[in-house]
């Protein structure tokens, strides 16, 4: 039998096998004869993995445990270049056929925007070592399994379409923190989300009034259909490419009765640029979207009449990377309405909710 364990040991970080070990003695099988360590998950933390034929897992580096160490893999590649690999767990089918499950990301442009997924790869053992894609040295974009195909229930798809009229808000949609139940409602306005604007601002970390998607890919469409009419400039709503409360891109409608107004607004380690504004005169629901090609994007906005007005254009999306953000959750998009501070009766309905 083989033991394969996690923790915390990679290039640079100060923590001995043992230690990095240290919490993981209780979950061993009994009857291994045989342990193994891999750590190393931060972009710049080397892939590696120590063994020891102690079932209890004994890594030290003195004379009484046997103690070996190897780089498994050099330098682990998805395509081009794949990052922060690992955290994975060995296993093998009924014919013996090993193979490796771990997190990775995927960079474009040598930045990573969506979070770790999960992937899996071939291994063959040598000396007793296992080697992940032999004769390949990276990750795969597929991986071809010796049984049939099965198909789950329910499964992560890359284009999604949610509107409003179901009794409960979709599972697919995250919110920050906590979601405020009394903050929304779906049958106010029939077929509707509507989200009553919270004095909490996205730019804080605050439970603010934001309903989410996960980023799945780096060509994608995300769009939003919504009305909703500020009466003062404190209030806005939109749509936002979010990272973290410090770093996060956003369309919003604002401006108060006055001027209603579209605004672009790129939020960099908690300072606010204004990217792009217009003033704008359609009344009803705006069809406000995103096109993003690689870590690039646009924004649009579509009236009733079906009139488009391009914002802005080549807009980088490389500061709400986890390269220049930090994380490892990488960013969602979604809708959000706020009233920055202050308390409102307002409201944004939304009608549904696109990514493709």
């Amino acid at each position: 039998k083989v033991q394969w364990g996690l923790g915390d040991l990679g290039a640079g970080t100060g923590s001995s096998a043992d230690e990095a070990c240290g919490r993981k003695h209780g979950n061993l099988e009994r009857g291994c004869k045989r342990s193994y360590l891999a750590g190393g998950t931060a972009p710049l933390q080397k892939r590696r993995l120590v063994l020891s034929d102690d079932r209890r897992g004994r890594y030290g580096t003195g004379t009484q445990h046997q103690y070996r160490e190897k780089q498994v893999v050099k330098r682990m590649v998805l395509w081009m270049q794949e990052k922060s690999n690992f955290h994975g767990d060995l296993v093998d089918d009924a014919d013996e056929n090993w193979y490796v499950v771990m997190l990775a990301s995927r960079p474009c442009e040598g930045h990573c925007s969506i979070g770790r997924e999960t992937f899996l790869a071939k291994v063959e053992w040598e000396d007793g070592w296992p080697v992940i894609n032999p004769g390949i040295g990276h990750l795969t974009e597929k991986t071809e399994l010796p049984i049939g195909e099965y198909r789950l229930e329910r499964e992560v798809t890359h284009a999604d379409f949610i509107a409003f009229d179901q009794k409960k808000i979709d599972d697919r949609l995250l919110s920050l923190q906590r979601r405020d139940e009394n903050a929304y409602s779906l049958i106010e306005r029939k077929g509707f989300l509507r989200m009553h604007l919270k004095k909490q601002k996205l730019t804080e970390k605050t439970d603010a009034q934001y309903f989410g998607l996960r980023q799945k890919d780096y060509d994608f469409t995300f769009s939003a259909c919504m009305e909703f009419d500020a009466e003062r400039e404190n209030e806005q709503a939109g749509i936002v490419c979010y990272q973290n409360h410090a770093n996060h891109l956003s369309m919003r409608i604002c401006g108060g009765k006055e001027k209603r107004k579209l605004q672009v607004i790129a939020h960099i380690t908690e300072n606010d640029t204004l990217l792009a504004e217009e003033e704008i005169n359609a009344k009803g629901m705006l069809e406000l979207y995103l096109k993003a090609a690689g870590q690039r994007a646009e924004f649009f906005v579509r009236d009733e009449e079906g009139k488009v007005l391009k914002l802005i254009k080549d807009v980088s999306l490389l500061p709400y990377s986890t390269e220049e953000a930090g994380g490892f959750v990488g960013c969602t998009l979604g809708v959000y309405a706020s009233s920055n501070g202050e308390m409102s009766d307002r409201f944004a309905d939304v009608a549904w909710i696109s990514y493709e």
